[in-house]
């Protein structure tokens, strides 16, 4: 049976350990959306509480670059939302603007709009995500990552263990996974 966590120190964390709450970003439609169902419009704010960049074949989908990004919801829920492709790249691309303001993504808030773009050759529509931070409050930052601390925080249904990870931060697999990589590195 998985842990399941509860957190007093801000309010109250629920997480069942390796299936957080699925925020989707449906870059068809332009939504995001909770599991595929519920829309929540193009917008998107939060705090990153975990992450990871990496290479992999996932969701039934072919080897791709990824970001997966862990949070809290607004319900207290720890949740996950996964980019590819070129809304990774925008991410990436935010990595100079925290550098200068001294922050990491897990001391903002990132703000996430799914924009409309144009493929004139196959004269068809589709959404990226943009980026955009503020910094968050030092003390509610504190909280989080309080509430958070014990969680062993990861996406079971996203783990193949054929991973090439590029970065990450309080990913409990990539820990694993980073030290498989170094075993594997040391003695071919």
């Amino acid at each position: 049976m998985k842990n399941t966590t509860r957190s007093k120190a801000q309010n109250t964390v629920k997480y069942y350990e390796g299936a957080p709450k699925q925020y989707r970003a449906d870059c068809k439609a332009g939504q995001f959306n909770l599991n595929g169902i519920e829309p929540l419009g193009n917008q998107m704010a939060f705090q990153p509480v975990a992450w990871r960049f990496f290479t992999d074949e996932i969701l039934g989908m072919d080897r791709r670059k990824w970001v997966e990004l862990f949070f809290v919801d607004a319900e207290g829920c720890l949740s996950a939302l996964l980019f590819h492709g070129y809304s990774r790249e925008n991410l990436e691309g935010l990595a100079a603007k925290l550098f200068y303001s001294e922050v990491t993504m897990a001391e903002i808030i990132l703000h996430c709009s799914l924009s409309e773009k144009k493929n004139e050759k196959a004269n068809a529509k589709y959404f990226i995500a943009e980026f955009d931070f503020e910094v968050a409050d030092p003390e509610a930052t504190k909280k989080l990552k309080a509430a958070t601390a014990r969680m062993k925080l990861y996406r079971t249904e996203t783990i193949t263990g054929a991973c090439q990870l590029e970065a990450f931060h309080r990913y409990e697999v990539a820990r694993i996974e980073a030290a498989r990589e170094e075993l594997n590195r040391l003695n071919p």
